[in-house]
């Protein structure tokens, strides 16, 4: 088994993803991987190797990757963790996916990852392919990370009163958007910003870049002083914060304009310039994790589907990722990989090895 999974995870660093190629790369590089491991019975064929990925127990992969990034980078968790769900499109055919469930449709696995902005390291994922329930992901994530003094970041799917109580409980931090899902608050929320008796924090930020302008105006209001039997129910809830954005992209002369209003929710008593830095940090988990899993490392198009491959796979692409981020500075993923794969001392430095 071990064997097997450095063999992948080497193959992966170097750029070779399909079980048939992680093959080819084994039979090239068989004797720098004798530096390691025996392999004393040669490489396995590339039906072993997915054979063997799609019958480990997810769970117990999680839990192994969980231990790993604490003794790799010495950390449990973050002062900030992003937590958002991905799903694997490739990983069921679409006309299945295209059907209902009693017609024989299926959905592809779904993942939740926690991403660390900070460090830029995926801290950990779970895989809910067969429940296809985002905040079940989120639940087994935050009972089994290390929460004390984090900010944990979501959107709307994860604003419910049970997640927001294991969050406290382990002593952590929420900042949460606030939707649909949760009408009679967002709607307190809405009348508490327009009341002009009501103290407001404030906050305004100025983007523009490559024929882009964003502005942002932040509004905080301490909520947790207010006797509202409506906001007891959400524990720990402290502020709500109203972000409106006003954005303008001019392509080939044209301008197009965008004007919207979104409400978070957070158990942290922050200054709201930090909590409007960490509210812009979230979209790390997709700019800097799920991007990069589908452009560099081609998830969205991996056809593995026997058992679990798909999802433990997932989970090898963020060993490679972790380990890519820590070495590669200011050079691209893709050029990191390509080095690996014509240099073995590369390949040693970001395996770890020193």
């Amino acid at each position: 088994m071990a064997e097997v999974l450095f063999l992948v995870i080497s193959s992966v660093i170097s750029g070779y993803e399909e079980n048939r190629a992680i093959e080819d790369f084994g039979r090239m590089k068989l004797e720098w991987l004798r530096q390691y491991f025996p392999y004393q019975n040669g490489i396995p064929t590339h039906g072993t190797i997915g054979n063997i990925l799609s019958i480990i127990d997810t769970q117990y992969f999680e839990k192994a990757f969980q231990q790993w990034v604490k003794l790799a980078f010495g950390i449990e968790s973050s002062s900030l963790l992003h937590i958002d769900g991905k799903r694997i499109s490739g990983s069921v055919d679409k006309e299945l996916q295209d059907l209902s469930a009693d017609k024989g449709g299926k959905s592809a696995s779904l993942i939740v990852n926690a991403y660390a902005s900070d460090t830029k390291i995926v801290v950990a994922q779970a895989d809910v392919s067969q429940s296809g329930d985002e905040k079940e992901g989120a639940k087994r994530l935050i009972e089994q990370l290390h929460l004390k003094d984090t900010i944990i970041t979501g959107d709307g799917n994860y604003c419910t009163k049970d997640l927001l109580h294991r969050i406290r409980k382990k002593k952590g931090h929420y900042l949460i958007a606030l939707k649909g899902n949760q009408p009679i608050l967002k709607e307190l929320a809405e009348q508490l910003f327009d009341d002009v008796r009501v103290d407001k924090m404030l906050h305004y930020t100025n983007e523009q870049a490559h024929g882009r302008s964003e502005q942002r105006t932040y509004h905080a209001i301490r909520v947790d002083r207010l006797k509202h039997d409506k906001i007891k129910e959400y524990s720990g809830l402290c502020k709500i914060i109203r972000v409106h954005r006003q954005r303008e992209v001019v392509r080939k002369k044209q301008a197009k304009h965008s004007d919207t209003v979104h409400y978070y929710m957070t158990s942290s008593d922050k200054p709201v310039a930090d909590l409007a830095a960490a509210i812009r940090k979230h979209w790390q988990v997709e700019n800097n994790l799920h991007w990069v899993l589908d452009v560099e490392f081609k998830e969205d198009d991996s056809r593995k589907r026997i058992g679990n491959q798909a999802a433990n796979f997932s989970l090898i692409r963020k060993v490679a990722l972790n380990m890519i981020e820590q070495h590669r500075g200011e050079k691209s993923i893709k050029a990191m990989r390509m080095a690996c794969a014509l240099s073995d001392e590369k390949r040693h430095l970001i395996l770890g090895f020193t």
